[in-house]
């Protein structure tokens, strides 16, 4: 029987091994210089086992990074997964895509950041959109053919309420 110090161990080592298999192997993104003047920590949503060891409630959706575009220029990011990792996955590796491969150069105002910034906002939103297309038309299909299925059992059976 292992003591508690050996569980602990144990514990650590399983945890490091479930969270490197949530995480992604390797991202483009891995390449692109950090910001040396920032970090980012996140505090999952975590409960108490019955045998006082604390856990996470639910997979953690949120992502974030903090690079540098050069000396002057950093670009941080915060995503939040709300019901799941896909949105803030896909924003998390686009959004870095949409400003820092060259649409700040020459970008010198505010102003003209801020357009950066806000075209690309609505390029990453729409992309993920056309992302999930296909499972939006199959998620209506599904609905359809249950409420044709539903209507022709409702009418061939007798239901007493």
């Amino acid at each position: 029987m292992p003591t508690k110090a050996e569980f602990s161990n144990i514990s650590s080592d399983m945890e490091a091994l479930r969270l490197n298999y949530q995480e992604p192997s390797h991202s483009w993104t891995d390449d692109l210089p950090v910001c040396p003047l920032s970090g980012v920590g996140f505090s999952t949503n975590q409960k108490y086992r019955p045998d006082g060891f604390r856990r996470e409630e639910h997979p953690f959706e949120d992502r974030s990074f903090h690079f540098r575009y050069d000396e002057s220029t950093h670009f941080y990011g915060v995503f939040d997964g709300h019901v799941g990792a896909k949105a803030s996955d896909f924003s998390s590796q686009r959004m870095p895509a949409e400003i820092l491969l060259g649409q700040l150069k020459g970008k010198e105002t505010d102003q003209e950041v801020r357009e950066v910034l806000h075209q690309a906002f609505l390029a990453v939103e729409r992309s993920f959109f056309e992302s999930i297309d296909d499972l939006l038309a199959e998620k209506e299909n599904l609905r359809l053919q249950l409420q044709v299925e539903l209507r022709y059992f409702c009418n061939t059976t007798h239901f007493f309420f």
